[in-house]
């Protein structure tokens, strides 16, 4: 089975750190030698030229076909991966064949794809990885020689994270303001995480009619897209397979923390967790070179009780909802009395078949 290998990369720093830094590790054993696959990039007419001269290009090219698919950029990045993904959704369906989606900034261990393939041939649909975010700067005098043990370079990660996942760790009761992945320290080599939101490494769609309204691990994207959970493989551990983000340490700080109260997490999951988001959320993740010690069990209670805490919602948000739900319509009530929003018939019933199935806000 040929698996569409997904990167969507333009501009200049992001084209050096894919070529310099991210497809180097690629190469490494157990990856792209020897993988049934076809490597798709996404990118500009301008960045087309500086890949295909780049040595490491040729090397790509030496180990399965790459195709480019152009790209101009016209719109807000999100919107622009967005738009890819889809597109690469779209052919991948129409081929019949696994997506696997990568960045043009991560890092991959030894032996990713091929415990990808293995998925496959298990019958998985769907592969989630926590990416952590690393620190560029710290991380770039251990990057060579781009090739490290799953275990090694997750051990390197931790101990070199981004600012931004340091805001992620629950620290005297608060954590990131928009809690999609909460971080508890184990020791100074492992970390555990609680994801509601996880990369899809790997997505191949049952229904071949479903496509993402805003991300590919965006709201109810992925239990369409792969209903059956069964299909779904959540990377718990290192051990197999890692992948890590560079970023430089810059990025992201306007991130914000805050106390995380009952009532605020409850009200944040109700109008931003879905079901996938849940079923990511139920398994410990660690990241790390995995060798448990007797500090480990206080951090995994408390990451325990933190996610069974969303099972029912406290008494002071279900006194609140109706007021939250009413407070909503009355701002889309106000957007569009000033002509800032459109509400057709259709979009009414959708909202009220929304609201009376799950009791919560729809997302737009």
């Amino acid at each position: 089975m040929t698996a569409h290998i997904i990167n969507v990369v333009w501009g200049k720093e992001y084209v050096q750190t894919f070529l310099e830094r991210s497809l180097p590790f690629q190469f490494s054993p157990g990856n792209l030698e020897n993988f049934d696959g076809i490597y798709i990039l996404y990118t500009t007419v301008e960045d087309e030229k500086i890949i295909r001269a780049h040595s490491q290009f040729k090397t790509l090219e030496s180990f399965l076909t790459v195709e480019f698919r152009m790209i101009k950029c016209e719109e807000n990045a999100y919107t622009l991966m967005t738009a890819c993904h889809c597109d690469a959704i779209k052919q991948g369906n129409a081929r019949g064949v696994p997506l696997i989606f990568l960045s043009p900034d991560c890092i991959i261990s030894q032996g990713l794809f091929s415990y990808l393939q293995e998925n496959i041939d298990q019958g998985k649909r769907l592969v989630a990885i926590c990416s952590m975010r690393t620190s560029m700067e710290k991380m770039g005098p251990h990057l060579s020689p781009f090739n490290y043990s799953s275990q090694a370079l997750a051990k390197i990660a931790v101990q070199n994270r981004h600012p931004y996942i340091e805001k992620c760790f629950i620290k005297e009761g608060k954590t990131l303001e928009r809690p999609s992945q909460i971080y508890f320290s184990l020791d100074e080599n492992n970390v555990l995480v609680r994801a509601f939101h996880l990369h899809p490494l790997l997505l191949w769609p049952r229904d071949q009619t479903i496509l993402p309204l805003l991300t590919i691990d965006g709201p109810h994207f992925l239990e369409r897209a792969v209903p059956n959970f069964e299909e779904w493989k959540v990377i718990t551990d290192c051990t197999r397979a890692s992948l890590f983000e560079l970023s430089k340490e810059s990025f992201f700080q306007e991130a914000c923390v805050k106390t995380l109260t009952p009532f605020g997490f409850f009200r944040w999951a109700d109008v931003h967790v879905t079901a996938g988001h849940r079923f990511f959320a139920k398994h410990s993740i660690i990241l790390g070179d995995g060798a448990e010690n007797e500090k480990w069990e206080q951090p995994k209670q408390e990451a325990d009780l933190l996610t069974a805490s969303l099972e029912k919602a406290p008494l002071s948000f279900r006194l609140a909802k109706p007021f939250l739900i009413l407070s909503f319509y009355l701002k889309v009530l106000c957007l569009i009395l000033i002509g800032k929003k459109s509400f057709p018939l259709s979009k009414i019933l959708s909202h009220l078949k929304y609201i009376l199935k799950t009791r919560s806000i729809p997302f737009s």
